[in-house]
């Protein structure tokens, strides 16, 4: 299942929260509030597993565990329709992130020592744009001219890739 496609079916499951009089930015508050509640409700509940069995010997119920994950993730497709984000690309840029916290595998010195302007340029999508440009930039270098432009061609490609560079430099 594509992750867009369990938002559009788990907000249909969604309680109804807004009444007679109240404002969108109610709603919307209501709505932020369910869902940021609901995750600290299911980890919790998770949680509660876990101590269970680590402390006190009960089996692990993986069942269980498996259930509270999927209303943890419930509750987090409700926030990404409730902010209007797009589930895949919140997955793509956790991701994007953690590469850039450990570019090879997780070591300690690379948690303890986060690079945190780095982490959020990820997370803003700066790198994919910086990317994508380097691809627009490619494309167009082959694209074919005619010799009386040549020169003014040459120089805007140069001035796209100083450009580029400023961007690479400023995300650096």
């Amino acid at each position: 299942m594509k992750p867009s496609e369990y938002v559009r079916l788990a907000v249909k499951t969604e309680a109804p929260v807004i009444e007679a009089g109240e404002t969108l930015q109610s709603r919307f508050k209501l709505r932020a509030l369910h869902s940021a509640m609901g995750m600290c409700t299911e980890a919790g509940e998770m949680q509660d597993q876990l101590k269970r069995h680590i402390f006190y010997g009960k089996d692990l119920d993986l069942v269980n565990i498996q259930e509270e994950v999927g209303d943890m993730l419930w509750y987090c497709a409700l926030m990404c329709d409730v902010l209007d984000i797009d589930m895949s690309t919140v997955m793509e840029r956790n991701i994007a992130k953690l590469q850039a916290r450990y570019p090879d595998k997780f070591k300690k010195s690379d948690a303890l020592d986060r690079d945190l302007d780095a982490e959020r340029r990820e997370l803003e999508g700066v790198s994919d744009t910086i990317k994508a440009l380097k691809r627009i930039h490619k494309n167009f270098s082959m694209f074919p001219v005619p010799s009386t432009y040549e020169a003014s061609k040459v120089k805007v490609m140069a001035d796209f890739e100083a450009f580029i560079d400023s961007l690479v430099e400023t995300k650096a």
